[in-house]
């Protein structure tokens, strides 16, 4: 087991505060979003959730989150390592969401979190790329 200084549990408060508690705001509004046709918005706020989520645990482990922007794949790829046994390798995607955007049935986790990287992206916040 790795020792933790002193001042860990200060770093885990702020984390907490600054990423976790935001990252809920944003899941929440995201199923708001989804749920109300707000389909722009659900994808910025769904992959800007994951995006604190993932720095959280990173930052949590004493890792650095700064050099990754907004990258959620990049971020997924370093932060399943840590314990890989605690996440999903596969995600089932109900029949009722629409085609094209979602796939079918079971999907490994990285092809979702690359649909969500996509769709989620500032270039598309900006209607500069489209999911239409």
């Amino acid at each position: 087991m790795r020792e933790l200084d002193e001042l860990y549990p200060f770093k885990h408060d702020i984390v907490s505060e600054l990423y976790i508690k935001t990252a809920d705001e944003n899941y929440v509004a995201a199923r708001w979003c989804f749920a109300n046709g707000l389909d722009t918005d659900f994808f910025w706020l769904a992959a800007h959730s994951m995006e604190k989520y993932l720095k959280a645990a990173l930052l949590l482990n004493e890792l650095p989150a700064k050099t990754y922007s907004h990258d959620i794949e990049r971020l997924y790829a370093d932060v399943r390592p840590l314990a890989p046994e605690l996440l999903p390798t596969m995600l089932t995607v109900p029949d009722h969401l629409p085609t094209g955007i979602f796939s079918r049935g079971d999907e490994p986790v990285e092809k979702f979190v690359k649909r969500l990287y996509f769709y989620g992206q500032p270039d598309n916040r900006y209607s500069f790329i489209g999911y239409i």
